[in-house]
């Protein structure tokens, strides 16, 4: 009955169209010119167990999850550091007992190899008990070059005095198409740190809504994507809202274009009537490599409480062709001198990574040659 109101609810108010305002940007064009087909269980895994184990990350132990055309796979999948207090059931659903910290991160690998248009499901369920900690890596990639689609939705509930360090890395090939839309809802004196980096796919799209619901939640989200191709798209919706008091967020998402590619960045703070001594921080920044790039940004706050410390910032530039000169002259070629500006750039959100092998990998991730 649920899944029958949602297909009417969609065929009253059909596809997003730019009037509005959350697809505003987003050209939808592709979803007229290409036709998906309802993704099926990948048999061979024997011959995926190779081609994977380069992306497993180095020097860490992991609870590594493996899906596969949005199927989990068992035998992909290696569970034997996971302890007795967290279960696991079909790769999706996640629980972790009160009181229980991790040792190690769960890594989860969503691997794409299909060889028609087709489309995939994924369903995601985390939850955290009471004082409980999780470090989380879910990373994205096509071991094809087909075109499908990736619809993807997480639901994280973190219990009181529970921390989460989650990192989405998205690499998949250009004919992708990646969208995910992610529910957290922290309860009290809770810690999210949620790190997203994107650098692949034709159209990516990220709707992540936190809920400080209980007084003291604290969630910090920042976002690093690099766009190099024409036509390429990404776009962030990160909707934060503070509804208790003393409740603490932050936003800081960079992005650096080249070529005719796109991004778009829409970081809304919403603060309830009723709570006060709110601290929230949103920042937002594009560096364009070319004339062709386009990057929107709308930062929003919309705030009902007294009492409450929250500001915004957004900008869009070019490269500092003072900083640029001042490499050159101490005799560095240009392309040098740029990937040392643009690594200046991209530090902040890198710097952000506590964990050294965590970050060593995203940085491999993230290289255009890798």
């Amino acid at each position: 009955m649920i899944a029958k109101s949602h297909w009417e609810s969609f065929i009253e108010a059909g596809f997003p169209a730019r009037f509005d305002e959350r697809w505003k940007y987003a050209d939808l064009s592709w979803l007229q010119k290409q036709s998906f087909a309802p993704a099926t269980l990948f048999s061979n895994d024997h011959h995926l167990e190779q081609q994977i184990q380069p992306y497993k990350l180095n020097h860490t132990k992991v609870i590594f999850l493996v899906l596969v055309n949005g199927y989990y796979s068992p035998t992909l999948s290696d569970l034997s550091f996971l302890p007795k207090e967290v279960s696991v059931r079909d790769g999706l659903d996640i629980h972790i007992a009160d009181g229980h910290q991790l040792d190690h991160p769960i890594h989860l690998l969503s691997v794409n190899t299909v060889n028609e248009p087709t489309i995939s499901k994924p369903r995601y369920r985390i939850r955290m008990g009471k004082s409980s900690q999780l470090t989380l890596i879910e990373e994205h990639l096509s071991l094809s070059d087909q075109a499908y689609l990736s619809d993807i939705a997480m639901n994280v509930q973190v219990g009181a005095q529970a921390k989460l360090s989650y990192y989405k890395i998205q690499r998949e090939q250009l004919n992708a198409i990646h969208l995910a839309n992610t529910i957290v809802t922290q309860q009290k004196e809770s810690i999210v740190n949620l790190n997203y980096f994107s650098c692949g796919a034709q159209f990516a799209r990220d709707d992540v809504q936190v809920h400080l619901s209980e007084a003291g939640a604290e969630c910090q989200t920042a976002g690093l994507y690099q766009l190099n191709h024409d036509n390429q798209y990404v776009d962030y919706h990160i909707d934060i809202n503070h509804v208790a008091a003393f409740t603490r967020s932050e936003m800081l998402y960079k992005g650096i274009l080249e070529n005719k590619s796109r991004a778009v960045f829409n970081g809304r703070l919403h603060v309830e009537k009723n709570a006060k001594k709110i601290v929230a921080h949103q920042a937002n920044h594009h560096l364009l490599l070319s004339n062709d790039a386009e990057a929107y940004a709308k930062p929003e706050l919309e705030i009902y409480a007294d009492d409450v410390k929250c500001k915004h910032g957004a900008t869009t530039g070019q490269l500092d062709e003072d900083a640029l000169f001042y490499l050159r002259s101490r005799g560095m070629e240009k392309t040098e001198a740029v990937n040392v500006l643009l690594q200046g750039f991209a530090n902040e959100v890198i710097q952000r990574i506590d964990e050294p092998n965590i970050k060593a990998h995203i940085e491999k991730r993230m290289r255009h040659d890798e």
